[in-house]
């Protein structure tokens, strides 16, 4: 899914390659104020700019992330994270990890 606008994403998986020039994650690109949960990435993510997440590319808008986890690898030129590449104010991640390689310019491992 590219853009998860205050929706619900359940028990969903990716297992391929994902790339994008922007907000990119291996199960949505962007969770604007919406809820992930039961869901993962084993796949590689991959872009070039801007934000990039094994699951998610960018969490904003008080969006919600939990219960999930990446296993793929995830590169990217701007912000990259193991399981998202941005995390907004007043957003929330819980019980989530990463154990796939991360690189990229500013990054975070979980």
């Amino acid at each position: 899914m590219g853009y998860n606008s205050y929706s619900t994403i359940t028990k969903a998986y990716n297992t391929g390659l994902v790339s994008g020039s922007q907000d990119t994650g291996g199960v949505a690109g962007i969770n604007d104020g919406g809820i992930i949960t039961h869901v993962y990435n084993t796949g590689v993510v991959c872009k070039a700019t801007d934000a990039a997440g094994g699951v998610v590319g960018s969490n904003s808008n008080e969006g919600t992330i939990m219960n999930v986890y990446n296993m793929g690898a995830v590169s990217g030129g701007g912000e990259v994270g193991g399981v998202a590449g941005i995390n907004g104010n007043q957003c929330i991640i819980a019980n989530a990890y990463n154990t796939g390689a991360v690189s990229g310019l500013f990054t975070w491992v979980a």
